[in-house]
């Protein structure tokens, strides 16, 4: 599970995800490493892209927000270069209709 909260003056947003797959990420070698919701550092600035996935339980319907993809934008506290920036993908899905939900950019 993914929550994240971004606050701007008085105004706060919260977004709560659970991974649709395990994200892979390649190294510098090319060789590519999983990794899942537990091993982001917690205080990650990250954009996440995501679906809204319906689902039903007991009965019951509800709709759960699906993240197939994230983007790094500040990790312990030092910002990622733009140009540095990359998706790391969290989906078995090969073509993806997404939103996302991340720091709006300063004007």
């Amino acid at each position: 599970m993914i929550t994240l909260v971004y606050t701007s003056g008085s105004k706060s947003e919260t977004f709560v995800g659970r991974l649709a797959a395990t994200c892979a990420s390649r190294d510098t070698k090319g060789s590519v490493h999983g990794f899942d919701a537990s091993m982001i550092p917690k205080g990650t600035v990250l954009i996440a892209y995501y679906i809204v996935v319906s689902k039903k339980s007991g009965g019951q319907k509800f709709t759960q927000n699906s993240v197939i993809g994230i983007s790094f934008v500040e990790v312990g506290g030092k910002k990622v270069p733009g140009g540095e920036r990359g998706v790391i993908y969290c989906t078995t899905e090969r073509f993806v209709r997404f939103m996302g939900f991340g720091p709006t950019p300063p004007q």
